[in-house]
């Protein structure tokens, strides 16, 4: 008499919860917790997927000739929190006319994550300082504001880096040096490198 109870209760069961699927949608969805079905016992529960992102540490990075102000350079990026918030640090020469040394500060969102690539878009804004020639005089300095973009091809510990900033710059100091004015100037700024983490 009580396996016949049983079994009616369990059917009965499973006609209001698909009668509730059916009429009301919105109940499932808040309240789906309860109307799941039960877990067979002895089944193993679903692995929760991982909810940190792995600890980003610095990037090394080259300009190609293609780029503005940096023509030809060298940069250092690091994440001092491991993410997104990056600072950069870079020397560079203009087709062997000006060099210069620059910085920024770059926040990237992540707009796109595969399994192994991640692309990534944010603000960024910086300063750049000119000289005539690597032992030349001091011209000034750029405010430069800008997008942020970068491509990883993500390996566990290293991956390739594409990176391209997109902005402009303007004088903040202008030393008139040699009557050479400082204008307002377009910043393309590509990167090609490595990207390092501490793993996935």
């Amino acid at each position: 008499m009580s396996v016949a109870l049983g079994a009616q209760s369990k059917a009965q069961s499973r006609t209001i919860t698909g009668f509730l699927r059916f009429l009301v949608p919105g109940f499932l969805f808040l309240h789906g917790s309860a109307l799941a079905e039960p877990t067979p016992e002895g089944a193993a529960p679903a692995e929760a997927e991982p909810t940190h992102e792995p600890w980003r540490l610095v990037d090394f990075g080259l300009r190609p000739l293609f780029s503005f102000p940096d023509a030809i350079g060298a940069t250092l990026e690091v994440h001092p929190l491991g993410g997104r918030f990056s600072l950069e640090g870079g020397v560079s020469m203009q087709l062997l006319e000006t060099a210069g040394i620059g910085v920024a500060a770059k926040y990237r969102f992540p707009v796109y994550r595969g399994k192994r690539v991640v692309l990534a878009v944010g603000p960024g804004l910086g300063s750049h300082w000119l000289f005539d020639g690597p032992r030349g005089g001091y011209l000034g300095e750029l405010g430069e504001l800008f997008a942020a973009t970068e491509a990883v091809w993500w390996g566990k510990y290293a991956g390739f880096r594409l990176a391209l900033d997109l902005g402009a710059a303007t004088p903040v100091v202008d030393k008139h040096y040699y009557n050479r004015h400082l204008e307002t100037y377009p910043v393309v700024n590509s990167s090609v490198g490595v990207a390092f983490r501490l793993g996935q």
